[in-house]
């Protein structure tokens, strides 16, 4: 059981990346094939790998993002926009957004470039991570329909 939670962790790493993968595919087949494990504990492990995975791309903004942009596809320069309009208009807060699918990714991008305060981005983006797993894995749980 606990090299479910090494895989999970790995998962939610890679895909706070450029990589395309989900987390929450693995995270909803573990949650209904165990149904003794603690929701907690799987909503913290996949937050700190995808937090981590996050840090990874911030600092890949940071010390890279002008070499980056630059390579980006033109597909890939729709969702740059987007991202961008929102971190020049949010500022750190922006980071809270890190979850949203596909510009996610890119707003933490955007904060790494514009040089964003380190560790306010990284507590706005552990909100946001935080809370979409928790609703996430409340939901696959069937936990959410008590809440409402």
């Amino acid at each position: 059981m606990i090299y479910q939670y090494f895989i999970l962790f790995f998962w939610s790493l890679v895909a706070a990346t450029f990589f395309p993968v989900s987390s929450e595919v693995f995270l909803a087949g573990m949650i209904q094939q165990n149904k003794d494990l603690t929701i907690l504990t799987v909503v913290i492990v996949a937050t700190i790998g995808n937090v981590i995975g996050a840090i990874i791309t911030f600092y890949m903004g940071w010390k890279g993002g002008e070499l980056v942009l630059n390579k980006m596809s033109d597909k890939n320069k729709k969702k740059y926009y987007k991202a961008e309009k929102i971190v020049n208009r949010y500022g750190v807060y922006s980071m809270v957004l890190s979850w949203v699918p596909f510009i996610g990714d890119f707003i933490v991008l955007f904060g790494g470039v514009f040089k964003l305060p380190i560790w306010s981005s990284i507590l706005w983006i552990t909100i946001g991570k935080f809370l979409r797993y928790l609703v996430f894995a409340l939901s696959i749980a069937g936990l959410i329909d008590y809440l409402l």
